[in-house]
Formats: structure tokens, C-alpha cells, sequence
């Protein structure tokens, strides 16, 4: 086995299509690798891959995230004491959606999350955005309260733009379970969310994060607007620049996916016919022909760093001859070398130190290890104001294990999560203060192994992201 174990360096991959499927196809390979687990991320993967002709791995989420309900229907993010009536109506959804592909659903547990959903409109602590969200998502499974919908589309001036787009949505679902009466505040809503996004000079919501303009983009697919504005909306989306790694954010994600699928069903591609090449320093990588007929394919290449000039400047050469627009998306993934990985500190503050366990339950700070000892990482965070939904990570060097029950969980952390030598911990509300989060290690193997840094990040503020450096760890016999 060799002493240092060091990962690849890194590989360029290209998505192409005759639409913006190449960014969705993107964002939801992202969203299926995303390293924090959760229900959230369950039910946001289950919409994501509802375009797979794989109906064995749909049922399968199906079956896992039909285990993540509490006995009422509820659902949560990860063991937090309180449910979540947007994250159940998400889940929700995603059943309705799922079962279009005849996909089982347990119709009993589908009551109880729909009688729970029911409960909490009526309780009433609900913003109004989560509330019409809630009420589109009942609508998907024909449960209706026309009250309801009108009362919110009278305060409507209280309610966000992609609250309006949901209800914008649940005022179709009533016309079109015989509603008629509410075909007036539908066509007043709709004249009003667009009305709006004109007077942006830029583009759309631009003032916004991309999950609004996604939902407004997703609402006005759906009810096949032919707007010239989805389209701008689109390639809005598809331009953005985030770092899928850093940045990523689920919910973004999620909904910008759903977006483009939507956009691009009623998307008119018969003028589309050309002959894409990609160049990579004079070699042709792609060579793509794509019509009217495969404008919705989606075709993606990776090219391995080791052909890239190491110590020179790169070319990439792309070239479309013929009518029709093209989409391209390009990722550089170049892996460093983790003793370079330099600390971070945007929006919190962590520390890891390493302790060595004496007999007597000591701990003395380890700089040098030996095989067959206790030792303790500890993680110091400091949280400078309340924050939702937090990821707190731990990396195993490899020639060390945890040992077992020794993952000390302490408020707010309420669950912790091994893979991979990764540790994860997770608080749904972590308030300001600072926290120190402890995990017992023993050194199993003589060698010298790379330390991968500890990180912090909030899952849907992901700018809001803090890691230590990386390091090596020595274990001798």
C-alpha cells in the first residue's frame, strides 16, 4: 500500500444540446451527488429523475423517502424536534408527479401527509409564500380550498413573487376543476407577474435569487405562455456562473431543473439543424450533429486533465455551422493537492484540533501519531448569527477509524452521518454562539496520509461556507 495517496487530477466535462437541457442535465448530476443527505434531498431527487425511463430506481426513492414520514405524514429534514410543512408538501409533489409514471404510492400514508398538510394551513404560522406553496401541492392531488386561495389572492401584495406563482398555479388547478369564477383573479395575477418582470431592465429578477425566477419561469411553461420572456428567463438561468461545488445550492438547483424541463417541452425546435465541433488544443473532442428531431438530446464528453498542456495556455475551439442555438456547458474539475487547501472563513469561523487520549482520559494536542492510540478531533465553530440547516464536516484521515458509539452528538446537533471518511453533523437551527463538536479516532495503520479539511455550510445559503486548511498525517508503529 503507498505511503501517500494523492486523488487524479481532475478531468474537463462538456454538455451539449440543441436547448438548455445541457444545463439541466448539469444541475441534476449535481444534485445527484450532493454530499449532504437529507429528506429535502430525497424528494428533490426524486423530481429530478422523474425524466428517467429508469422506473426501478424512481420506485426506489419512492420506497426511501415513503420512510422518512413520520406516523402522521409529516416529514423532516433530518431529526429535528419539529416538522416541516413545506418540505411535506415538496415530498408530496413529488408522489403526484411520480405517480403520472404509474408508480405505487401507499395511498394511506399519502392521507396522512395530505391530513397534515390540511392542519397546518388551518393553524396559520405559516408564511404566505409557504402557504400558497401548500396549496399547489394539495391541488396536484385534487384537494382544493377555493376560500382559501381567493383570501391569499386579495393579499397578494403580501405574498413574493414566487408565492404568486404558486398560487398563479392553484388558480389554474380551481379553473380547471370547474371553478370558473376564478378565471378573473387568474388573469389578473398573470397579467401582473409579467407586467412585473418587464419593468426589470435587465432581463428578469434579476433583484432575485434563481429559485424565484425558475418557479416563475416553471409557472409560465406550465400554463403555456407564449411569452418572449421565458426565453430570456432560460438562458438567464443557464448563464449563471456558480461554482456547482462551493456555491451549489439544492433548492436552486432543484427548481431550475424543473424549469427547463418545462420551458423546453414547449419549446419550438423545428429550425434546428447544424453540426457542432469542439476543439481541445487542435484535437476534435466533439463532433455532434444535432436537428429539429434531437435539439432535446442531451450529449456530454469527458476529457481527462492529462490531456491539457500542464505548463501552457489551453485552447478550446468550438465551432457551429447551420441554424439553431447552441447550448454548451464546461467544467473544469482540478483536484489540489489537499496540504495547499487553504482555510476559509465567509459567514462562520471553524477550528479542528487534534488530541491524543492518554490512560487517564487526557487530552494532549498530537502532532505526530502511533499506531494503535486514541485520539480526539475536535471542531471548534464559531456562529456569529442564527443560521438554518447546517452541514458540519469532518474528514477521516486513511490510516485512521472512528471508533464505534464514539461520535459525541451535542445541541444543536441533532444527527450525524458516516461515509466515505466523512463525518457529518447537522443542525436544522443553529443559533450564534460558538460549539465544539467532538470525534474519537484510533490509528489503525502506519503511513503518511493526506488530512482533508473540515468545512461548515449552510445548505441554502451555500456562500455562507467555512473550512480549515487540509494537512498530513503521519502514523508510525
Amino acid at each position: 500500500m503507498p505511503k501517500n495517496a494523492y486523488p487524479a487530477l481532475g478531468n474537463l466535462t462538456l454538455t451539449m444540446s440543441g436547448g438548455p437541457l445541457a444545463f439541466s442535465k448539469v444541475q441534476s448530476e449535481a444534485l445527484e451527488g450532493y454530499a449532504h443527505k437529507s429528506t429535502y434531498l430525497l424528494a428533490a431527487q426524486l423530481l429530478a429523475g422523474l425524466s428517467s425511463d429508469d422506473l426501478a430506481s424512481i420506485q426506489n426513492l419512492v420506497s426511501t423517502l415513503l420512510k422518512s414520514a413520520d406516523e402522521n405524514g409529516a416529514y423532516r429534514f433530518w431529526s429535528e424536534p419539529v416538522a416541516s410543512p413545506t418540505l411535506s408538501a415538496l415530498a408530496l409533489l413529488a408522489y403526484s408527479e411520480a405517480s403520472l409514471k404509474d408508480i405505487h404510492i401507499d395511498s394511506i400514508q399519502l392521507n396522512r401527509t395530505i391530513a397534515y398538510l390540511w392542519k397546518s394551513l388551518k393553524i396559520g404560522n405559516l408564511s404566505s409564500d409557504d402557504a400558497v406553496f401548500i396549496l399547489w401541492a394539495l391541488g396536484k392531488n385534487e384537494q382544493y380550498d377555493t376560500k382559501m386561495a381567493l383570501t391569499y389572492f386579495q393579499e397578494r401584495e403580501y405574498i413574493g413573487i414566487k408565492g404568486q406563482a404558486f398560487l398563479l398555479m392553484n388558480l389554474d388547478q380551481l379553473i380547471q376543476a370547474g371553478q370558473g369564477s376564478m378565471s378573473t383573479p387568474f388573469s389578473t395575477l398573470k397579467a401582473e407577474i409579467i407586467d412585473e418582470a418587464i419593468q426589470e431592465e435587465e432581463l428578469v429578477y434579476f433583484d432575485a435569487p434563481n429559485e424565484t425566477t425558475a418557479i416563475v419561469l416553471y409557472a409560465l411553461s406550465k400554463l403555456g405562455s407564449a411569452n418572449p420572456l421565458l426565453e430570456k428567463m432560460a438562458n438567464y438561468l443557464v448563464f449563471q456562473e456558480d461554482d456547482l461545488i462551493r456555491e451549489f445550492n439544492p433548492a436552486e438547483a432543484l427548481w431550475t431543473i424543473l424549469a427547463i424541463r418545462s420551458y423546453t417541452d414547449q419549446s419550438d425546435t423545428s429550425g434546428t439543424n447544424y453540426i457542432a465541433q469542439v476543439k481541445l488544443n487542435g484535437t476534435i473532442i466533439v463532433d455532434q450533429s444535432v436537428t429539429g428531431k434531437s435539439a432535446d438530446e442531451v450529449y456530454q464528453t469527458k476529457v481527462e486533465a492529462k490531456m491539457f498542456n500542464a505548463s501552457n495556455i489551453n485552447d478550446i475551439f468550438v465551432k457551429k455551422d447551420g441554424t439553431g442555438p447552441l447550448y454548451l456547458d464546461a467544467h473544469l474539475n482540478a483536484y489540489l493537492d489537499p496540504t495547499q487547501v487553504l482555510r476559509t472563513e465567509d459567514g462562520m469561523i471553524i477550528v479542528r484540533k487534534l488530541y491524543e487520549i492518554t490512560d487517564e482520559g487526557e487530552r494532549i494536542p498530537a502532532s505526530t501519531f502511533k499506531k494503535g492510540v486514541n485520539y480526539v478531533s475536535e471542531l471548534e465553530v464559531v456562529v456569529p448569527k442564527d443560521t438554518v440547516y447546517v452541514t458540519l464536516t469532518d474528514s477521516i484521515p486513511a490510516g485512521m477509524k472512528t471508533k464505534p458509539g464514539m461520535m459525541e452528538l451535542s445541541e444543536p446537533f441533532s444527527q450525524s452521518h458516516l461515509e466515505s471518511g466523512q463525518i457529518t453533523y447537522y443542525a436544522s437551527h443553529l443559533p450564534a454562539g460558538v460549539y465544539k463538536i467532538s470525534t474519537e479516532l484510533q490509528a489503525v495503520l502506519a503511513g503518511t496520509y493526506l488530512h482533508l479539511p473540515a468545512s461548515i455550510q449552510a445548505m441554502f445559503s451555500p456562500a455562507t461556507m467555512s473550512r480549515t486548511e487540509g494537512g498530513i498525517v503521519q502514523i508510525i508503529d
